[in-house]
Parts: structure tokens; sequence; C-alpha cells
């Protein structure tokens, strides 16, 4: 079955583009839904939809310490959550959801505003030192969109 991408009507619903530049070298990987849920992640929205330009390791699962490398970026809304009944975010759908194969830059620029204005927060720690680590070919540009 095909990934569902998201279709946004209102501006307000709109994610911001995480890349400057072209996006290279695409992977697909599996991603390992129930990895996905944390109360304040906000990996996922309320539709049950992956945002775009969440960071990701190779094993499918999102970063969780420094000392990991990004493998790829989430390049577009992808819906992950969905129980069989109904589409979420919460704990119960995504552990019930099937893991998918996903596609994800892996080689490119992004842009750390755009990413945290799609989560709705701030990237931690974690995630910004895995984007500097061994393995990973992203760079995270650190500067203002202009909006």
């Amino acid at each position: 079955m095909p990934a569902t991408v998201k279709t946004v009507l209102a501006a307000s619903q709109r994610y911001a583009w995480p890349f400057q530049g072209p996006v290279n070298y695409t992977a697909q990987i599996t991603l390992d839904v129930s990895a996905f849920y944390a109360a304040d992640s906000a990996w996922v929205d309320s539709d049950g939809f992956l945002k775009p330009g969440t960071p990701v390791r190779e094993s499918g699962v999102p970063i969780s310490a420094a000392s990991q490398y990004v493998y790829g970026v989430v390049i577009e809304p992808v819906r992950i959550g969905w129980n069989g009944t109904i589409y979420g975010n919460t704990a119960a759908i995504l552990n019930a959801a099937d893991d998918i194969q996903i596609a994800v830059a892996t080689l490119g620029q992004v842009i750390k505003e755009a990413v945290e204005d799609n989560m709705g927060r701030s990237m931690d720690d974690n995630e910004v030192k895995a984007f500097a680590a061994d393995g990973s070919h992203l760079v995270l540009l650190d500067y203002a969109l202009n909006t």
C-alpha cells in the first residue's frame, strides 16, 4: 500500500520546506512507527502524519542520543498513525500501527528553524549534535527563515 501524503488546504496547516537547495540521495527505510510516540516530541501531528524535517536513524527510529547520527530527514508529511479504526498520534494508535517504508533525504542542507516550526518545538541537544556526528551527510543550517 502506498504511503498517504498529507494534503493541506488552510495556510495554517502547511509545513515549512525543511531543505536549503536540492534534496539528493533519497533512501527507503522501514520506519518503526511505535518509536515515534512521546508526549512532548511533536514528531507526529494530530492526524497521524510524521512531520517533514524529522531526523531519523537508519534503523527507522528517532534520534535519542548525541552519539547517534542522522541518517535521513523526512521529506514530506507521511501518515503513520493508523490503528485500523482511527488516525492520530496517541501511544495506543502508534503502537498498533504497522511499520512502513518511507523515503528520507540522506544528503543535503536542513534548515533548523523550518524543522522546529514543523515540530512546534526546539530541537533537543541530541538531535542537533546528531547532525554533526560521524556518519551523517546532512548539514544543519542555523539561520532565520525569510518570512
